[in-house]
């Protein structure tokens, strides 16, 4: 029998995401999401009006921007609170956070596509934990993050 792998949490603080002042989850809400195959960006506000651009505008191996981009709610996904959360030496208790989740079951559906072949090292899963709200993004680089400010244009 084939030992399971579980999944873990990491804190992840990217860089740009200290102009959020929500230093938790339940502070910041998912705003809008705009994808396209080229491109993927999420926008998130905080309680205190603060808004962040996420973006993905880089091609993966897979010809899109991204590997895949889940939804789900808390109340879908309750399993994801039970996990192990690992903190990285320079996580900062002061600055708002995401996470990455670390041996993602759901990889293994690419496992027989042979455009992925040989580079198993390079996909992170990125969670984006919101008031009451999951986004999970599987992509081969970090995104971009960029400060909206009030009369910028969100696409």
């Amino acid at each position: 029998m084939k030992d399971t792998v579980k999944e873990k949490l990491q804190f992840w603080q990217p860089k740009g995401i200290e102009w959020l002042r929500g230093t938790d989850p339940s502070q910041i809400i998912l705003y809008s999401i705009y994808k396209s195959p080229t491109f993927l960006e999420l926008v998130i506000i905080d309680d205190y009006g603060n808004k962040i651009k996420i973006t993905y505008d880089q091609f993966c191996t897979s010809e899109f921007a991204v590997w895949n981009f889940t939804y789900d709610t808390h109340a879908g996904r309750p399993d994801l609170w039970v996990n192990d959360v690992n903190t990285p030496a320079n996580f900062s208790k002061k600055d708002p956070f995401f996470f990455k989740i670390l041996n993602w079951s759901d990889l293994k559906k690419y496992r027989n596509a042979p455009i992925y072949d040989g580079i198993w090292d390079k996909p992170e899963v990125h969670l984006y934990s919101t008031r009451d709200e999951f986004f999970i993004v599987v992509s081969e680089y970090e995104p971009k993050i960029s400060k909206v400010y009030d009369g910028d244009q969100v696409t």
